[in-house]
């Protein structure tokens, strides 16, 4: 799971230090396994001065780059930046070996830039664009600079705003709840002793309306909540949208796709969009997979058709399979350009259904990570109310006809636990107050209250 330390600090109202944050996440059970740095955040982005210019050998477009980056002698780098002629003299960004910027390759969200052979040539890093280090999206050649000087960090110079420091947390079985930013935020504001914002309280809930739905059990679907929206316009999702899915690892597709693995990152909700004209109801059905049926499934431009093995979960429409339910959507409802009316689906699928599923497809997504793990069934609403507002950040004439919620009556139960310090004590081998394990307990969210004997805690 990757955690941008910029998404996390818009839930907390305390500065964050990656570097310590990681270590005390790690020390309480959160393993962070690594930092990554992007951009100007990155050490090794760092100012050049270009000193000559040579045209490759083996191909026009392409120019052998001389460049002083401070140390004892210049590095070469092959650059097919349109902007370069001339520009000896000139200060430029390079990308030393090691570093990761922002890609700009189709299908790709993050570049570790590599020293080695490039068309023939040695080239010992890259000249980078604004887009590529977090300067804006201007991508039409090198980034020329002033007012550095060679081999100077970047995000020193220029200062690391438009660099990321993102947090690598390995999601072990038992911190599912970190598979959203908002939970590792609780974990951080756990750790600093911060306070955390709460999670914002559903903007039209004079749109929810309960309703019933087909196949809701406990072995299959706890709660499924779909909203309907009309009049959307399929485009490009906000920057901000876009920038912050490819820290996380995910390529933009467009705006109801990318506003729906946006709230995935966020809340840790899966979420599916169809095309609401493709479908033959908007009533859907989740169920187990009959002997022979088959459903063409799309991963981002891939299609692929298979027979779904019986005892995986589908999702249908009028009898038909619609999607591989938890894991993928089908080809027939995905969202096209020309999509116009949007059925969104938030479901809570039983892990071990879906699990089940994975193993009989091989099929594995982001999606199925979190229901494999389990996911609140409190989160399908306020999921749908998100995903909502973000799709009319771009598509303002887009109207929410309803949201319907169907559910097996328990997602809003409390479970209560009362525990003693010397519980605890055993527990861990540690004796904590009472008062400040009551404070660590509801910065995760969890609402707590000490019993007359001072003893006792009920959680």
């Amino acid at each position: 799971m990757y955690a941008p330390v910029s998404w996390i600090r818009e839930f907390l109202d305390a500065d964050i230090d990656a570097k310590d944050v990681a270590d005390r996440l790690t020390t309480a059970g959160v393993e962070v396994e690594g930092l990554r740095f992007v951009g100007l955040a990155d050490p090794r982005v760092v100012a050049g001065r270009v000193l000559t210019l040579q045209p490759h050998p083996k191909d026009q477009g392409l120019l052998l780059v001389e460049v002083d980056v401070g140390g004892d002698a210049p590095i070469k780098v092959v650059s097919r930046a349109p902007n370069l002629a001339g520009a000896e003299g000139r200060m430029v960004a390079v990308a030393l070996d090691g570093a990761t910027i922002f890609s700009a390759k189709p299908g790709q969200t993050l570049d570790e830039v590599k020293a080695g052979m490039s068309h023939g040539a040695w080239s010992d890093g890259a000249l980078v664009s604004p887009r590529e280090i977090g300067l804006g999206q201007d991508h039409n050649g090198v980034a020329f600079l002033r007012d550095v000087a060679p081999g100077q960090p970047l995000g020193e110079a220029l200062g690391a705003d438009g660099g990321e420091v993102v947090l690598d947390i390995a999601i072990l079985p038992n911190i599912a709840r970190c598979l959203g930013v908002a939970g590792v935020a609780r974990e951080v504001a756990a750790v600093l002793g911060a306070d955390i914002a709460p999670l914002p309280p559903l903007t039209r809930p004079g749109k929810l309306e309960r309703v019933s739905a087909v196949g809701l059990t406990p072995t299959l679907c706890r709660r499924f909540s779909t909203a309907l929206l009309k009049g959307v316009q399929v485009g490009p999702s906000p920057s901000d949208v876009e920038h912050r899915l490819r820290l996380c690892g995910v390529e933009p597709i467009n705006n109801v796709v990318d506003a729906s693995n946006y709230v995935m990152l966020e809340l840790g909700q899966p979420t599916h969009a169809y095309d609401a004209d493709a479908l033959d109801t908007l009533n859907l059905e989740v169920r187990l997979a009959h002997a022979g049926e088959t459903l063409v499934t799309l991963t981002h431009d891939h299609q692929e058709s298979r027979v779904l093995p019986a005892g995986s979960v589908v999702v249908s429409a009028a009898g038909a399979p619609v999607a591989l339910a938890g894991i993928v959507g089908g080809q027939a409802t995905a969202i096209r350009p020309s999509t116009r009316q949007v059925l969104i689906e938030a479901a809570t699928f039983a892990p071990i259904a879906i699990r089940r599923s994975q193993a009989l497809t091989k099929q594995h997504t982001h999606a199925s990570t979190r229901f494999t793990r389990g996911v609140d069934p409190a989160l399908t609403t306020l999921a749908l109310d998100r995903i909502v507002t973000l799709i009319q950040r771009t598509s303002p004439d887009a109207t929410l006809e309803w949201i319907h919620d169907a559910s097996l009556g328990d997602e809003d139960v409390i479970r209560v636990l009362s525990f003693t310090m010397a519980d605890i004590d055993a527990s861990i081998g540690a004796r904590i107050p009472i008062d400040e394990c009551r404070g660590i307990l509801e910065r995760l969210g969890l609402s707590c209250q000490i019993a007359s004997d001072q003893q006792t805690l009920t959680v």
